[in-house]
C-alpha cells in the first residue's frame, strides 16, 4: 500500500497506545486515537462529496494546527490531494475553511467541522476506512519563488514515501522514541516530508509556540527541532527563563537542531548552541526532490559555502554552460536527481522545460562538490550583481555583514539606478541601529569595490510563504529610492 497514512494505521494496530501527537495545550493523541480521528474526518469529507483525485485547498496551520493536520491526513486517506489556499486556484475542486473565514469566490467552500472529531453513533460497528488503490497525488506544493514566480509541484504518496527514506533523524537508543518539533510549517514541502519520516518511524510530533518552546522541550522530552534561520532567530528572541529549565543552556533531552532553507549566520548558531542544543545540523533540499544534503554545522561552517554531504541516493553535479561535468572544487550550475523526485510543474510547461531536463532537476543554484564530496552553494544562477563590470555574489556581501554579531540577517541584491546600471544594495536586521560609517568601514575593508552602495536597516526582512527572503520586494524598495530622487 502506498498511501501516506498507511504507517499511522500500522502503528495503530501494533502499538495503539504509542504517542503520535501532542497538542499545544499538552493533550496527547495516540496512534490508535489518531487513526480513528482520521477515519471520522474522512467519512465527513466523503459525505461532503469529496472524492479521490480531487484537489482541496487547505492551510495546515492555525488557528488549530492539530485540527488542520487531521484534515490533511483524512484527505490523504481518501485519496484527495491538498494544496495551500493561496496556491493556483484552477486546480481546486473545493477549499476547507474555518468558521468565520471569508469565502473564496468561484470555488466551493466546505467548513472545517469540529463535530467531525466526535464519535458517531454506531461508529464501533463501522469498518475501518480504506484508501483507494494506486498511487495518488498527496499534495501540491508552492515552490519558494524568491526571485521569480512561485510554481506548483505535485508530489504523490509513493514519491513522498520514497523521499522520506532519506530524511535524516538523530541517532537514538533503540528504546527511545523520536519526539519532534517542526517549526518550518507542516503544510510546506519540507514540513510534510519530515512529518512523513516521523510517521514512518513511529515518532511523536509536538505542537507548540515560541513562548512555550522551552517548556515543551522539557515536558515532552523533545529530541529534535526542525527550523529555518529566521524562525530560529524568533525563537531565540522569545526563549524565556523557565523554572526547572535555565533557558540559558542546552535544554534537556534535545539532541539536535536542524536548520534548513537558508544560510545560518554564525552569531545565531552560537546562540542556538548555548540556549537550545550544542549539535546543529545544516540541511539543503528542494520542494522538487526533498532533502539532498545534511552536514554537521561545526564542520561545514569551516568550508566556504558548504551546506552538507549529499545522501547516498542523491546524484549531484556541477556543470558548465555546455552541460559538461566540472571537476571537484569548480563552481558551475548544479543539477541533481534522487528517488521520488518530481517530474514537472503543474500547468507551467516553460518552467518544466527549464528545470527538468534529461532526467535531471536544475534548481537554479550555483555550486560545486569538493574533493571529499561536500556540496557547496555560492548563490543562484543570474543572481550575480554586475555593477559597471564589477561582479559580486550576494552571498559574499552577506557573509561580510553577518560577521558582525549584532547583525541577525542580511540580504544583498542589485537595484538599477537612473541610468539602468545595477548598484549593489544590502538590507540588514541589526539588534540596534548601527552607525552608517561603521558599516561602510567594514565593507570597505573586506569588500572594496564590491561594497554595497546603500545598506537598509530593517526590523525584519520581507519573506514569502515558505519563509525565504523575498528579494523582489527589496529590489522594489531600492527602485522607489531612485524614482523619488527624480
Amino acid at each position: 500500500m502506498t498511501n501516506f497514512t498507511h504507517h499511522i494505521r500500522a502503528w495503530a494496530i501494533n502499538s495503539p497506545d504509542r504517542t503520535a501527537l501532542i497538542t499545544v495545550d499538552g493533550h496527547e493523541i495516540t496512534y490508535g486515537m489518531l487513526d480513528r480521528l482520521i477515519d471520522r474526518v474522512g467519512r465527513y469529507l466523503l459525505g461532503c462529496g469529496i472524492r479521490a483525485g480531487d484537489v482541496i485547498g487547505l492551510t495546515v496551520k492555525g488557528p488549530d494546527e492539530a485540527l488542520a493536520l487531521v484534515y490533511f491526513l483524512a484527505l490523504a486517506r481518501i485519496g484527495a490531494a491538498s494544496t495551500e489556499l493561496g496556491a493556483t486556484g484552477q486546480h481546486r475542486a473545493a477549499v476547507l475553511l474555518y468558521p468565520g473565514d471569508a469565502e473564496i469566490a468561484g470555488v466551493r467552500c466546505i467548513p472545517i467541522c469540529y463535530d467531525a472529531f466526535e464519535p458517531a453513533e454506531g461508529e464501533d460497528n463501522l469498518p475501518t476506512l480504506e484508501s483507494p488503490e494506486g498511487d495518488m497525488v498527496l499534495r501540491l506544493f508552492n515552490t519558494s519563488g524568491t526571485s521569480g514566480q512561485p510554481k506548483l509541484v505535485a508530489i504523490s504518496h509513493q514519491q513522498m514515501r520514497s523521499i522520506a527514506t532519506w530524511i535524516w533523524v538523530p541517532p537514538l537508543e533503540p528504546d527511545r522514541q523520536e519526539v519532534q518539533i517542526c517549526a518550518v510549517g507542516l503544510g510546506g514541502a519540507y514540513g510534510t516530508m519530515t512529518l512523513s519520516k516521523l510517521l514512518t518511524i513511529g515518532g511523536a510530533l509536538v505542537l507548540t509556540n515560541p513562548h512555550s518552546l522551552a517548556t515543551a522541550v522539557s515536558r515532552h522530552k523533545v529530541t529534535s527541532i526542525i527550523s529555518a534561520p529566521s524562525v530560529l532567530q524568533n525563537l531565540m528572541d522569545k526563549l524565556p527563563s523557565v523554572p526547572g529549565v535555565s533557558g540559558l543552556g542546552p535544554l534537556p533531552h534535545l539532541r539536535v537542531v536542524m536548520s534548513a532553507g537558508s544560510h545560518l549566520p554564525s552569531a545565531l548558531a552560537q546562540k542556538v548552541r548555548t540556549r537550545l542544543c550544542p549539535w546543529i545540523q545544516s540541511v539543503y533540499g528542494t520542494s522538487e526532490l526533498g532533502q539532498i544534503a545534511v552536514g554537521n554545522y561545526d564542520h561545514i561552517s569551516q568550508i566556504p559555502f558548504a551546506v552538507g554531504r549529499p545522501h547516498a541516493a542523491a546524484e549531484v553535479q556541477a556543470v558548465d554552460e555546455s552541460g559538461a561535468v566540472l571537476p571537484p572544487g569548480e563552481f558551475g550550475e548544479l543539477r541533481m536527481r534522487s528517488p521520488g523526485m518530481a517530474e514537472r510543474y503543474e500547468g507551467d510547461e516553460a518552467a518544466t522545460a527549464r528545470h527538468f531536463r534529461d532526467g535531471w532537476f536544475y534548481p537554479g543554484d550555483l555550486g560545486c562538490l569538493t574533493a571529499d564530496g561536500i556540496l557547496c552553494i555560492s548563490g543562484r544562477v543570474g543572481d550575480f550583481i554586475n555593477s559597471g563590470g564589477v561582479k559580486v555574489s550576494p552571498r559574499v556581501v552577506e557573509d561580510v555583514l553577518l560577521s558582525r554579531p549584532d547583525i541577525r540577517e542580511a540580504a544583498a541584491f542589485g537595484v538599477p539606478d537612473h541610468d539602468g546600471m545595477a548598484q549593489i544594495w544590502a538590507a540588514i536586521v541589526p539588534d540596534a541601529p548601527i552607525p552608517t560609517e561603521e558599516l561602510s568601514r567594514l565593507c570597505g575593508e573586506r569588500l572594496g569595490a564590491q561594497s554595497p552602495k546603500f545598506i537598509l536597516q530593517m526590523a525584519d526582512l520581507p519573506r514569502n510563504a515558505n519563509g525565504k527572503v523575498a528579494v523582489r520586494e527589496l529590489v522594489a524598495m531600492g527602485a522607489r529610492h531612485y524614482r523619488d530622487q527624480v
